[in-house]
């Protein structure tokens, strides 16, 4: 028997409402039966975590049904666990918690760069999430060595020496005429005009002191 994605979460949710109006996982009040407990992680967290971690092709792989059904038996277990303990439960213990589902998917995870990550051997593969911060780093490290900033402009050379700027809510990589018709188009935010203009100031600056 073959179930859709959708027929899936319907089968989930109800399993789920079944389960609060008993008292039991994600419930408000106490049960006659049984003692109520609820959620230290959500199923969704779980899910939400994989979905940042791994790539599109990984995601495929496993299936959905496997990312839900792991994460709801995960959350139940974690609930009923510290409900019959004292046990605190920090951040750090959410990681690890996270650690443990990536783990039973089937991935290597470590902690390299002091945050969880997926470790992967042979070809390289790179999530959304990974992708974002090196590109937000080298982008750090070019204005650092190269360039300068302004209030919401920066600037920087490129590989060819040429100055370009990105200016917030406008694009980035601009040429210098770009901005420049930014500064004298009568639309442009007034606090975006003067930080363009500090930062050509400053890049010419720049090109006459080297």
């Amino acid at each position: 028997m073959r179930i859709t994605k959708r027929q899936l979460k319907k089968i989930i949710k109800e399993e789920r409402s079944k389960l609060c109006e008993r008292g039991s996982l994600g419930a408000v009040g106490p049960s006659d039966s049984e003692p109520w407990v609820r959620y230290v992680i959500y199923p969704e967290d779980y899910i939400s975590t994989a979905e940042e971690m791994l790539t599109p092709e990984e995601l495929q792989t496993i299936g959905q049904q496997k990312l839900e059904t792991l994460a709801i038996d995960l959350a139940d277990e974690l609930a009923y666990k510290l409900a019959d303990s004292q046990e605190g439960f920090g951040s750090s213990d959410r990681t690890y918690e996270f650690q443990g589902y990536l783990e039973q998917l089937g991935f290597k995870t470590g902690f390299p760069n002091r945050s969880l990550e997926v470790i992967r051997e042979g070809t390289m593969r790179v999530t959304r999430r990974q992708l974002q911060r090196i590109i937000k780093e080298e982008k750090r490290r070019v204005l650092n060595e190269y360039g300068g900033s302004h209030g919401q402009v920066s600037w920087y050379e490129d590989d060819i020496k040429e100055v370009l700027f990105n200016v917030e809510g406008y694009g980035e990589g601009l040429s210098q005429d770009t901005v420049w018709d930014l500064a004298n188009d009568g639309d442009t935010d007034p606090e975006i005009i003067e930080d363009i203009q500090a930062a050509v100031e400053d890049w010419e600056d720049y090109m006459y002191s080297s």
